[in-house]
């Protein structure tokens, strides 16, 4: 233990600190999009240990998973056990579930991938475009070893990350007493994590086939089996998680232990660096971007959306189209394309219980697994289309929140803080 002004500093509660609260601060304040990512799950500094270890465990753990491909030959899918590990740590934690992923994927990128991409190259021909050198690397092993890390960190952090956001969407949970609005956000998130995992549990076997396609072979039977037979036991630990993260949640609201450990970790004052004053107290939102730095950022996001897409994209107009659908959304929803109409059907949507939304938006997702497990939609490009247009439809019923119109009260919820609330 350390004295300061007085007080005992223990250093290992320190670091919990700056892993959880100061650097994602520092990183929302550099990249707003950060926000619902960065610092999730800072609930851990109640028990700094755990904090510390948490982090450097994962990160490390997940890379020698991917550089030694334990558990798997070829591709993460033939594993249930490994998925449900990722899953599980990614919706307890998206902080955990980025450091997760990203170890793996450079794992399994730099060094699993060196034996396995050679027996899958064996399966194709010689002779074809891209069939040889850097170039044939590039294109028939590298980007689709991308596109499967792309469709792991859909369901590690993509689909927690977004159920919260949802429930943000939904208007202000203080305007009700916080006794009753946690077990109704609990839900919510609870039900929509179901309705993310079981959509992407029927997806996730045609959209790696780009990992075994793109070298002229089709899946393997042991990489999508687990998934078509299994994935609804992966579907419940899913669900699992959310329950348990959420009951941490309630502790750091509730039982005193957590709950002053937590708050006086969040208490952590903001350090400003010389000569850039008030820049670094709050986080940048949408609003104070540039245009031009939005764009940038909406144009990224739409193309790595493409790419998880790339399985059942087989025709160029398709990743056309997918590509200016997912551009669309998101320059709407960041405000680049600033739509008079889409405000006021923000303020309806907004009228409307988040529970009938959520409600409507699982019958949706449940026609939809079932069309696909049931092989109702029997090519490819139906199911890019139903992809495609199952985004705009998510869109239209979770639009965002409206801008505030003189003289009327907002709907709004109030703007992110640097570090996430604890009733997140």
């Amino acid at each position: 233990m350390t004295t300061t002004a007085g007080r005992h500093v223990d250093p290992v509660e320190t670091l919990a600190v700056r892993f959880w609260i100061r650097w994602p601060r520092a990183v929302i304040r550099r990249f707003p999009s950060a926000y619902g990512v960065a610092g999730d799950g800072h609930v851990l500094t109640a028990l700094p240990p755990l904090a510390v270890l948490a982090p450097i465990a994962v990160l490390l753990a997940s890379f020698v998973i991917g550089a030694g491909r334990l558990g798997y030959e070829e591709i993460y899918t033939e594993s249930l056990l490994l998925m449900t590990v990722f899953v599980v740590v990614g919706v307890l934690s998206s902080q955990l579930g980025v450091l997760a992923v990203a170890g793996f994927a450079l794992g399994d990128f730099l060094i699993g991938s060196r034996s396995g991409s050679l027996t899958l190259a064996r399966m194709s021909g010689s002779g074809k475009v891209f069939s040889e050198g850097p170039l044939g690397d590039l294109a028939r092993i590298r980007i689709p070893l991308l596109i499967t890390y792309l469709l792991l960190a859909v369901a590690v952090v993509v689909l927690p990350r977004t159920a919260r956001m949802l429930l943000l969407a939904v208007g202000r949970w203080r305007r009700i007493p916080t006794e009753l609005a946690w077990p109704l956000a609990s839900g919510l998130f609870v039900v929509i994590i179901w309705i993310g995992m079981n959509t992407w549990v029927a997806s996730g076997p045609i959209l790696v086939r780009p990992r075994f396609t793109w070298l002229g072979g089709v899946p393997t039977r042991t990489a999508i089996q687990p998934l078509q037979a299994e994935g609804n036991q992966l579907v419940a630990m899913a669900v699992v998680a959310a329950i348990a993260r959420q009951l941490m949640y309630a502790a750091a609201l509730w039982w005193a232990p957590v709950r002053d450990r937590v708050r006086r970790a969040e208490a952590d004052p903001v350090v400003q660096r010389p000569g850039r004053g008030e820049r670094d107290v709050a986080p940048a939102g949408p609003a104070t971007l540039g245009v031009g730095r939005r764009l940038l950022g909406d144009i990224g996001a739409s193309t790595l959306a493409t790419l998880v897409l790339a399985g059942v994209l087989e025709r160029l107009w398709l990743w056309i189209l997918a590509f200016g659908v997912f551009l669309t959304v998101r320059l709407l929803r960041s405000g680049v394309l600033a739509v008079g109409p889409l405000n006021v059907w923000k303020t309806v949507v907004a009228r409307v219980p988040a529970v009938v939304r959520v409600v409507l938006l699982w019958i949706i997702a449940r026609v939809t697994t079932d069309a696909l497990a049931g092989q109702f939609i029997d090519s490819y490009t139906g199911v890019a289309l139903v992809v495609i247009a199952g985004a705009v439809v998510v869109f239209l019923i979770f639009p965002g929140t409206p801008r505030p119109v003189p003289g009327e009260p907002s709907v709004a919820p109030p703007p992110p803080s640097p570090t996430p609330a604890v009733t997140s």
